[in-house]
């Protein structure tokens, strides 16, 4: 059994660009730009002693492919010369790898959890890495964050059976230049972007917050990998507690990923998850 967790990919330009440029990274839509990068099987040393490749890419549709994403290390350790008859310190390769599936179009990734590489986060975040590496993305010193997609579920429920919402805290991060229908606090993009910040922080205060704007609120912050929480009393006599929506991290399972069919069961089960924490069948 394989088990994936969800991530969105989101591409930041990390300064203030011209016009141009900006329209030129646009011309080509998030799936050929994504698609075309990761074609290209492009490969980085990120650490001392580890090269970081994505590899065997191979298309499931339109707008997504399967690939693997790996490391290349090199680690002493004592072997015995047969020649000499002693033991000797050697140099010794160490690879590991994991299996990755990609919407293109959703900028939805999602990366399985093996026993020489567990951690899909630390996966996540070297993909980043290496997509941002390439020629198509430092041309516009653009920066690719790969984050955690959560699962709301429980959270939302949370906000809902409260008997009173006190305060409510959401991280905004820099704009994903795709992102360019989203309402979702554009103030507040705006002005991280044109600031240079690295990351914002809102908070709603108030005896009883608005629960259905906070539900999408919520939604919309899990599907992109932004963080949200809650001060709440979930009682009248209770004390205020408070929640977070992060726990929670997005995860599907599929019995094989061998064949075509288990790579599309994937797929499936990823968008349908997808499309569940946006509360929206619709695409992006």
């Amino acid at each position: 059994m394989h088990k994936f967790q969800l991530f969105r990919i989101k591409i930041i330009l990390k300064e203030a660009a011209q016009m141009s440029i900006v329209n030129n990274l646009l011309a080509k839509s998030r799936k050929d730009l994504l698609l075309e990068t990761i074609k290209t099987h492009p490969s980085a040393t990120l650490r001392k002693n580890q090269n970081w490749q994505l590899v065997s890419s191979e298309e499931i549709d339109e707008r997504s492919c399967y690939f693997q994403i790996g490391k290349r290390s090199s680690s002493a350790s004592d072997q015995f010369d047969t020649e000499s008859g002693r033991y000797v310190v050697r140099d010794s390769p160490k690879d590991s790898f994991t299996h990755a599936i990609i919407d293109a179009e959703l900028q939805v990734c999602a990366i399985a959890s093996r026993q020489t590489l567990p951690n899909p986060i630390v996966a996540a975040k070297y993909l980043g890495k290496l997509l941002e590496n390439t020629t198509e993305f430092q041309n516009v010193n653009a920066e690719v964050i790969v984050a955690q997609i959560t699962d709301p579920t429980e959270f939302i429920e949370l906000l809902k059976s409260a008997y009173e919402i006190r305060s409510f805290k959401v991280e905004v991060s820099p704009p994903n230049i795709f992102d360019v229908n989203e309402d979702f606090i554009r103030p507040a993009q705006k002005c991280i972007a044109e600031t240079n910040a690295d990351i914002g922080l809102t908070e709603l205060r108030g005896n009883d917050l608005n629960r259905d704007v906070l539900v999408d609120i919520t939604r919309s912050s899990s599907a992109t990998g932004n963080h949200v929480e809650a001060r709440l009393k979930q009682e009248e006599n209770s004390r205020p507690v408070k929640r977070k929506a992060d726990s929670s991290p997005a995860t599907i399972t599929n019995e094989d990923i061998d064949t075509a069919s288990d790579r599309m069961s994937i797929l499936s089960k990823m968008r349908n998850l997808y499309a569940r924490i946006r509360n929206s069948m619709q695409e992006e």
